[in-house]
């Protein structure tokens, strides 16, 4: 089978190309999203995006907790304020924690996200229980623009969504540029629909600051 010609840099085939769409967001808060194995290859995930244009942002690869040692070892020593965003039982809306007194940082924030289906977000969620011990949020009342993939309910977000949204909350920043290349992904994916990308590059994906 012939292997199509990728962008070297959003690595997208040629034809499915996106670098068109791709432009800077000057964000000050950190954002680590880590991702589940499975979805490092998948076409239509949005981690890799988010990398593309957001600054200050690192993608984690792994499962368990010794695939995020490196992550949690920056975290000892982060002077930020950390927060996970996925909606477990102690999750707060997020303007909620914004507000608290005692997580007011003037160093800003480090947002951490859960980037896999949500079945495997939670075995994330599950198989690191040193999340646990940071404050988390849940976003809601915010609808979904992502529609090439399923979701359990409209008001769930895409890993760029949540970004944007978070990005947009704790910042109040002009968060288009992400969603520029969210529907651009999502317009190139439905005219090549038939043809899935088959390439990748582990190593640029993996980590992007």
């Amino acid at each position: 089978m012939i292997q199509r010609t990728c962008c070297t840099h959003c690595l997208y085939p040629i034809k499915t190309c996106i670098c068109s769409a791709i432009s800077p967001l000057s964000n000050n808060s950190m954002i680590d999203i880590i991702q589940h194995p499975s979805e490092q290859k998948a076409a239509k995930n949005t981690a890799r995006l988010v990398a593309l244009c957001a600054a200050n942002t690192q993608l984690w690869l792994g499962e368990s907790a010794t695939d995020f040692i490196h992550l949690k070892n920056q975290l000892k020593t982060q002077e930020r304020s950390v927060c996970i965003v996925y909606p477990n039982h102690t999750a707060q809306p997020i303007g909620t924690l914004l507000t608290q007194n005692t997580l007011n940082n003037p160093k800003g924030w480090r947002f951490i996200f859960l980037d896999g289906t949500w079945k495997k977000a939670y075995k994330l969620w599950q198989l690191n229980p040193w999340l646990h011990a940071y404050p988390s949020i849940h976003l809601t009342a915010v609808s979904s623009q992502y529609h090439i993939r399923k979701a359990p309910h409209d008001h769930c977000l895409s890993t760029l969504e949540a970004v944007a949204h978070c990005l947009h909350h704790c910042e109040h920043i002009d968060v288009q540029p992400l969603y520029n290349c969210l529907h651009k992904m999502q317009a190139s994916f439905m005219g090549f629909a038939p043809h899935k990308p088959r390439c990748n590059d582990s190593a640029k994906l993996k980590k992007i600051t």
